[in-house]
């Protein structure tokens, strides 16, 4: 369903997929209230509904628990006449008797902010939405911030060796990319982290620990 022209989409996805996010964010002002928008790649992209290029969920800057999610495309956002009830209680429109034009104008307002590019930076509070919307989605819990150790990832079904999730490897490149960056390539093995800020360690420990095969179990 066409509402709106959200053409930078398309661009978010493929360079999220050739960098091995699995989300990103920016921010998004609409009807004096702020929000994160964060855009989801579907994992694998097979998983996504019919004509869905990626997954957008819109957050409460100031209560990131406040969320909307919905599908879409470089055309808009996939809602239909059943969503739009949801749609207008959470950005607190008030009724239209024109639907149509409510999902385009919204979609209209919102393809000025999507950025045509994956950030070289982030500001420390979208980070921290960040990390927790990565969190969020891969059921951990988002206090855990403080990297502690690795650990190797168990075989597969078929015998192959566990890969760590995109999650977690996006999340370690936000938080600790020194670290990330040493250990990039390998792939059988997570970084785990605490929400005791007491039992973070350095990059040398967690190497140091790695290399003595203390740290994988």
């Amino acid at each position: 369903m066409r509402t709106g022209s959200l053409v930078n989409l398309r661009v978010l996805r493929d360079a999220m997929q050739e960098r091995g996010w699995a989300v990103t964010c920016f921010p998004f002002p609409y009807a004096r209230h702020d929000y994160f928008v964060f855009v989801h790649r579907y994992i694998p992209q097979s998983s996504a509904p019919q004509y869905a290029l990626v997954e957008l969920c819109f957050a409460d800057r100031h209560d990131l628990a406040r969320c909307w999610t919905a599908p879409a495309n470089s055309g808009g956002l996939m809602i239909d006449i059943a969503d739009l009830t949801e749609f207008r209680r959470f950005f607190g429109i008030a009724y239209v008797p024109n639907l149509g034009d409510l999902r385009e104008q919204f979609a209209t307002a919102l393809g000025r902010h999507v950025p045509d590019r994956l950030p070289k930076s982030l500001a420390p509070e979208e980070r921290r939405a960040l990390v927790h919307r990565l969190d969020v989605t891969d059921g951990e819990d988002p206090s855990k911030v403080f990297c502690t150790h690795m650990r190797r990832n168990p075989p597969l079904g078929d015998g192959s060796p566990g890969r760590r999730s995109s999650f977690n490897s996006q999340k370690t490149e936000l938080l600790r990319p020194a670290l990330f960056e040493l250990l990039r390539d390998e792939h059988n093995l997570s970084f785990c982290y605490s929400s005791d800020a007491h039992k973070e360690r350095t990059d040398q420990e967690i190497l140091a620990r790695l290399s003595e095969n203390q740290g994988i179990r």
